[in-house]
């Protein structure tokens, strides 16, 4: 499992905790940001348990996807947007609402980005990404945007929806082939489905996908 964007290190002592065979690694790009999780939080590089690198996320997913045969299991997205960062990804029509998200930055967004965040996870597994648009943003404008800027990335999606939080959680799931649709290819769709209504079930929460079809 690698997590992108470190902050407190909560959510890395969560997996830590309830997901202990797991090995996680973390990419942060500001040092400060590392040394205070270490000496505040109690986060502390222990490889192979637990590897932190210090570098931006582009820059870990490119050297993560040249390590071809340790493909990871679960990419997490969870980084704030830079200040300076585009209103809009340059990836997006024009005709999709101009969304100011908080977070994640829109350089992670763009489709050649997602392509790279992808290419580290292995068939099937999945990459989530924390989503934080503004208050009070319409749910439509919310809508479009997924569809058309994040989406398209992948085989298939389902956004989270968090009771009494304006967060979105977007599930990919990574497939490098379109395959013909067998029946081996619709169980396996079928079988997935089931993961992310257990996954949803787990974490009492809502979820749509396309078309708002709810799993």
């Amino acid at each position: 499992v690698a997590v992108l964007g470190l902050g407190g290190g909560a959510l890395v002592r969560f997996i830590a905790h309830y997901y202990h065979p797991c090995e996680l690694e973390v990419a942060e790009r500001d040092a400060a940001v590392v040394g205070v999780a270490a000496r505040h939080f109690g986060v502390h590089a222990s490889p192979p348990r637990l590897c932190v690198y210090t570098c931006d996320a582009l820059v870990y997913a490119r050297g993560r996807a040249a390590r071809a045969t340790e493909p990871l299991d679960c990419l997490l997205l969870d980084v704030d947007a830079p200040e300076s960062s585009p209103a809009q990804p340059p990836s997006v029509p024009v005709e999709v609402e101009r969304l100011f998200l908080c977070a994640p930055g829109s350089d992670l967004l763009r489709a050649d980005a997602l392509v790279e965040l992808a290419a580290c996870v292995r068939e099937g597994g999945v990459v989530i990404i924390n989503l934080l648009p503004p208050s009070r943003t319409p749910a439509a404008a919310l809508d479009r945007f997924v569809a058309r800027a994040v989406a398209p990335a992948f085989a298939e999606h389902a956004v989270l929806s968090v009771s009494g939080d304006e967060n979105l959680i977007f599930i990919g799931v990574v497939r490098r082939f379109r395959a013909r649709l067998t029946r081996s290819s619709t169980a396996g769709a079928l079988r997935r489905r089931r993961l992310l209504r257990e996954a949803c079930a787990l974490v009492g929460v809502g979820v749509w996908t396309d078309g708002r079809t709810i799993l």
